[in-house]
């Protein structure tokens, strides 16, 4: 698959999984696991299967982001 076809497919789902968040963010999969953890946002499935809601990370990104750009 092409990157330009992934950061397509990235745009319209609506739950992305641990890497695509990884991807989004600019952080290992490792982070990813600490931030849904910890609670930082909400996630859905269960044991290795966890999807993330993507609208609401990227909300989530951008406040985090805020102080460190």
């Amino acid at each position: 698959m092409s990157q330009e076809k992934d950061a397509l497919s990235l745009e319209i789902k609506e739950y992305i999984s641990r890497q695509d968040v990884a991807e989004l963010a600019g952080v290992n999969v490792s982070t990813v696991i600490k931030w849904m953890q910890s609670g930082e946002f909400q996630c859905i499935g269960a044991g290795k299967v966890l999807r993330v809601h993507r609208q609401q990370f990227l909300k989530w990104l951008e406040k985090n982001r805020e102080g460190v750009m």
